[in-house]
């Protein structure tokens, strides 16, 4: 898949990917519309990772009677830790995170943890970002968290975890409707522009995916 309007993007992540080696691990909150790209962003990201990378994948659902916890029980069964086991039970949530936690801890290999679609995140899977999120600056894991900016209201609990994680370790990508859809571009031109044209109309700045550490945001 060509994702040559997302260049910028994976460099990004890859960047910060190789801060996590090192211990320095990040978290990534990656926003945008539906149907913007963001699973697409970091599915091909991940896949271009090699054996040396483990990674984890949860996911939040849109469901009547969300299931709390639905990454962790995601990432549970991935995962060679007793969490699978614990959760079947009657485990206290404390319990289970730090179980986590160690389990990222004492790796052999550095981790990519994806959460998707965390605007659909109950309130344990909040705390459990919080919780995580504090703690992963000190261990080698890239944090992926994807969500829809645009259906969060103001009054979100995201927006309150979000605020609450250590700035220096965090990192937005805001992608734009615009870029993940070139060829929206090229029907408004009576011929298909040359190539070195549609660069450097990728590589405009006021068009470019938004990439800045949390801490120069001032508001959602």
């Amino acid at each position: 898949m060509n994702l040559l309007e997302r260049d910028h993007c994976l460099d990004q992540l890859s960047e910060l990917l190789s801060m996590a080696r090192t211990g320095h691990g990040r978290t990534v909150l990656i926003s945008g519309e539906a149907g913007v790209g963001k699973s697409v962003l970091v599915e091909h990201f991940v896949s271009q990772q090699d054996s040396t990378v483990r990674q984890l994948w949860g996911a939040c659902e849109a469901l009547y009677t969300p299931r709390p916890l639905g990454p962790l029980y995601d990432i549970a069964s991935q995962t060679q830790s007793s969490l699978l086991t614990l959760m079947s039970g009657h485990t206290e949530r404390a319990t289970l995170f730090s179980v986590l936690l160690d389990d990222l801890r004492q790796s052999p290999l550095p981790t990519i943890m994806v959460f998707e679609d965390v605007h659909w995140a109950d309130e344990a899977t909040l705390d459990l970002i919080k919780f995580l999120g504090r703690r992963i600056p000190q261990f080698p894991v890239l944090f992926l968290i994807t969500y829809r900016d645009t259906e969060l209201g103001f009054d979100h609990p995201l927006w309150s975890v979000i605020g609450d994680l250590p700035g220096h370790a965090l990192a937005r990508l805001m992608l734009s409707p615009f870029l993940s859809k070139p060829s929206g571009v090229w029907r408004t031109l009576p011929i298909e522009p040359p190539k070195d044209s549609m660069l450097r109309l990728l590589e405009t700045p006021s068009l470019s995916p938004k990439f800045s550490p949390a801490t120069q945001e001032t508001s959602p």
